[in-house]
């Protein structure tokens, strides 16, 4: 009887310790930072990198560019004493960068018209610049307030927008001289008391294929019909210019090979008077004269025997044309040039082994050769490792002592095979993927977790890499075990009824009420569906509870050494994304597509790391 007593307490006072350790373990965890209140950096190297970059733009006048960049400001992070006034100077930069745009086309516009000999069209649209300098330059003055104010809150991005003010200022300045320029040619194009000038144009032929020759001729006269002698001309042939000059009876001619591959191109002629007529001269432009021309662009179609191949086997690369020509091959698979393509040919490539997975395209182009246009096209190759297929027999437990404890993986193909285990476990390889693992005696953890990677010989298949983990019953260990909870329980029970003994009144412990399993933990989340079920394949594989009281980091910290490390990465990185997006705010929500994503592939990871398992 006396016996069974002492079992009894034994049993009871093991539950009670194994209770106070899981609440000793839920209140001694050190707690995270939470992301929501983690201040933040300012990354001054990318800022400043950004107002060079729009600097840089705003010179070259590339002001789509440049409008580029101001929206990556905001989303820039900045402290709140300085985040508001950030926004106001890119606000008004913003304001600034449109206008310069603005202005920039239609001071192009003006010089097309003067070209074109629509003076007032020139007119109108100058008078309307005008009006755009006058609101630039209240936006300038203002963003040169703003830009002294946030100086004397923050001297580094102070500085940087200084350096913007005056490239902003630069610009302001080319694009007024620019605009000044033009107003003095118009009034000097528009200026009576001038003598008008005309040039009569001749083209021929008027029908050519390309890489023929064309002879432009004609006059330049003044209003008299009097010829203008030794004076320039400006022969604007398509998309290319030539200069000519008039003989003693102000004829001019020219001769020119087009090697364009157009429908058609215009041709005209201009005068612009030089310094020393532009007292007596005026301006003019002669009609436009159009020539078709007639050229043959060949077909050429790329064809591959396969969409997608692994790496090591063999492409193969068809290509045909309509037309005999010279062609160049261009991929990251394969660069051939200067190629005699007669009709048909077909091309082999081997894959190498250590390309990398992905789309690949290949292009083949033709060259131009007379009235044979250049030509191109276009295929693509997706390159992709297979997955192995491996087979793993283990026990289902290892018993110390033992000798029979064999486990096999047999990958579909030849392949080498790293296992690591824990220092005092040794794994002797028998031949044919057959393995012993040999524990010691004083092994005291209640299983064995093995990192397997497996490299196939064949380079048309993916690394795998694995986690074994097989529980362990250690005898020695259980028994001693034993022996020293009896022991300490059969003292603490003689030291139990002695203190009793001594006291009158015995109190109580009230017992604090512990939440079940359930109750703790909820991760259904409408945004992120299948958080659960990932949740639930975790806790499964590590043998880790995911407790409502956790963070994820916690969690994280608890399942680090239960998983193998590649897959642990994949996990963490998953966690912190959604720590982010529940306790970053709204400049988090974004990552809501791409941690459902997330989720829903590493889920297909976990399940089938389950199922070898099993």
């Amino acid at each position: 009887m006396r016996i069974l007593r002492i079992l009894t307490i034994t049993i009871l006072l093991i539950i009670i310790f194994l209770s106070l350790a899981h609440v000793f373990a839920i209140l001694n965890i050190p707690r995270h930072i939470d992301p929501s209140t983690a201040p933040e950096e300012i990354s001054y190297e990318k800022i400043l990198y950004l107002m060079s970059m729009y600097s840089e733009h705003v010179s070259k006048k590339s002001f789509v560019s440049a409008q580029d960049v101001i929206k990556i400001f905001n989303e820039i992070y900045l402290p709140p004493n300085i985040r508001e006034m950030f926004k106001r100077v890119t606000d008004v930069i913003n304001k600034i960068n449109d206008n310069l745009s603005y202005i920039n086309s239609l001071l192009e516009s003006v010089e097309r018209y003067i070209q074109q000999g629509s003076l007032v069209k020139a007119n109108e649209t100058l008078n309307m610049i005008s009006t755009k300098f006058d609101v630039l330059m209240e936006h300038i003055i203002q963003l040169n307030d703003l830009v002294k104010d946030l100086r004397s809150r923050n001297m580094i991005i102070g500085s940087g927008l200084e350096k913007i003010f005056i490239n902003i200022n630069n610009t302001y300045n080319d694009l007024l001289k620019k605009y000044y320029d033009l107003r003095s040619k118009l009034e000097y194009l528009s200026s009576s008391g001038l003598i008008d000038t005309k040039i009569l144009l001749d083209v021929e032929p008027r029908e050519i294929k390309t890489g023929d020759y064309i002879k432009i001729e004609g006059f330049l006269l003044d209003e008299y019909e009097r010829p203008l002698n030794d004076r320039t001309l400006s022969i604007h042939i398509g998309e290319n210019t030539s200069y000519v000059k008039t003989d003693s009876k102000g004829f001019f001619s020219l001769i020119h090979r087009v090697l364009v591959y157009k429908n058609y191109i215009d041709i005209y002629a201009e005068y612009i008077p030089s310094e020393a007529d532009r007292e007596t001269y005026k301006y003019c432009r002669s009609d436009v004269i159009t020539i078709h021309i007639l050229y043959t662009r060949p077909v050429i179609k790329i064809s591959t025997n396969v969409s997608k191949i692994l790496p090591g086997r063999t492409l193969s690369i068809d290509i045909e044309s309509d037309t005999p020509v010279y062609i160049n091959l261009t991929s990251p698979l394969i660069n051939i040039t200067s190629y005699y393509l007669n009709y048909s040919t077909t091309f082999f490539v081997k894959i190498l082994e250590n390309i990398s997975e992905g789309v690949y395209y290949i292009k083949v182009s033709s060259y131009p050769n007379g009235s044979i246009a250049p030509s191109e096209a276009m295929t693509s190759i997706l390159i992709y490792r297979s997955d192995l297929e491996i087979m793993i027999i283990k026990p289902d437990f290892i018993l110390i002592p033992s000798l029979s404890n064999i486990i096999e993986i047999i990958p579909s193909i030849n392949s080498t095979i790293n296992i690591n285990s824990p220092n005092d476990v040794s794994i002797e390889y028998l031949g044919d993927y057959k393995y012993r693992i040999d524990i010691p005696l004083h092994y005291i953890y209640t299983y064995v977790e093995f990192d397997i990677t497996i490299l196939p010989e064949d380079p048309g298949y993916k690394t795998a890499y694995l986690s074994l983990i097989i529980p362990v019953y250690n005898i020695f260990v259980m028994i001693s075990g034993v022996s020293i909870i009896a022991v300490a329980a059969f003292v603490g029970l003689k030291r139990y009824k002695k203190v009793v003994s001594q006291r009158s009144v015995i109190y109580e412990e009230p017992v604090k009420y512990i939440a079940s399993y359930e109750e703790k933990r909820s991760f259904e989340s409408s945004d992120i569906p299948l958080l659960s079920q990932l949740i639930t394949l975790i806790e499964k594989i590590t043998s880790t509870v995911f407790s409502k009281e956790l963070t994820y980091r916690e969690y994280l910290e608890m399942i680090r050494l239960k998983i193998f490390q590649p897959i642990y990465e994949v996990i963490k990185s998953v966690f912190l994304k959604i720590e982010s997006y529940v306790y970053g705010g709204p400049k988090y929500k974004y990552l809501s597509k791409e941690i459902n994503a997330s989720v829903r592939e590493l889920i297909v990871k976990l399940k089938s790391l389950v199922e070898e398992r099993s």
